[in-house]
């Protein structure tokens, strides 16, 4: 792990906690945005779960029931407990919680249908080398969000994404593999 990841990771094993409350309402906003485009189901990555909010959102919008499997991934313990929690209340025998680096995703190629990312990107040492990790194990779709001030989600639509659509902080990017 380098050292701008442990230091995200130790951030987020802090902050935990109170996550939901500071940030939850912004979130539904991007999964709102991006679910009215893409319909979801199969396997699925949710990269960077942080607490399961997506998971929580799936389930309320009843849309846990295309899903064949749901894979959580964090780099923080803190949160992915937190998830974990969610995991056994929404979906105990077809989700699974895993801790890793978004940039090392321990998966084989084509692993999941849909791999699903918010919030994370502009975490990363190297935001698009993340995006490529998690196009390496997607077969339909990736679907992203960037904070529209950082600017390098312009460099994803180079990539090959598709923006669908915006908060006021953050752009939805599109990847159809």
């Amino acid at each position: 792990m380098n050292a701008k990841s442990h230091k995200i990771k130790l951030m987020y094993d802090r902050t935990y906690n109170s996550y939901d409350e500071l940030y939850g309402e912004e979130q539904i906003k991007k999964y709102l945005i991006a679910l009215r485009r893409v319909s979801v189901e199969g396997n699925i990555l949710d990269a960077g779960c942080g607490t399961g909010l997506l998971l929580e959102f799936l389930k309320s919008q009843g849309l846990l029931n295309n899903i064949k499997k749901y894979v959580c991934l964090d780099i923080s313990e803190g949160m992915l407990g937190v998830a974990y929690k969610r995991m056994e209340r929404f979906c105990k025998s077809k989700c699974l919680g895993i801790l890793a680096d978004a940039l090392h995703l321990p998966f084989k190629e084509k692993s999941f249908d849909f791999t699903l990312s918010f919030t994370v990107l502009d975490l990363l040492t190297d935001p698009l080398e993340g995006v490529r990790e998690m196009l390496r194990v997607t077969r339909r779709a990736l679907i992203v969000s960037s904070l529209i001030k950082v600017k390098k989600w312009t460099e994803l639509l180079e990539l090959g994404g598709k923006e669908i659509g915006r908060t006021d902080k953050d752009v939805i990017i599109l990847f159809n593999v």
